[in-house]
């Protein structure tokens, strides 16, 4: 980051929140972008991984992002489905999800 945006003033201190959330949401875009493009529906995105990560364990707000992920994902022809007590997203093009998906 070359200089801080012009969002940051203290002016906008309310909106942090809303802010913040844009900003995981799209990391967490940039996450499952990187995880299709290895072509793999048998394998998971991690939510644990990332919730912990980038989180700091706020599940309330990773539902939320997975609500809007799920939606955009449906758009583009993808089927989607959590797992493993909801810490793994499955993202496949199948009609039924992958044999490891439970």
């Amino acid at each position: 980051m070359e200089k801080f945006p012009e969002n940051i003033s203290v002016s906008n201190v309310d909106l942090f929140s809303d802010l913040n959330f844009s900003r995981l949401l799209a990391l967490l875009r940039k996450n499952i972008y990187e995880h299709l493009l290895w072509n793999d529906d048998n394998n998971f995105f991690d939510l644990d991984k990332f919730c912990k990560e980038n989180l700091k364990r706020d599940t309330d707000m990773l539902e939320k992002m997975i609500d809007v992920i799920i939606g955009e994902l449906n758009k583009f022809g993808w089927n989607c489905k959590l797992s493993y007590g909801g810490t793994a997203l499955f993202i496949y093009r199948t009609t039924e999800p992958p044999p490891s998906c439970w």
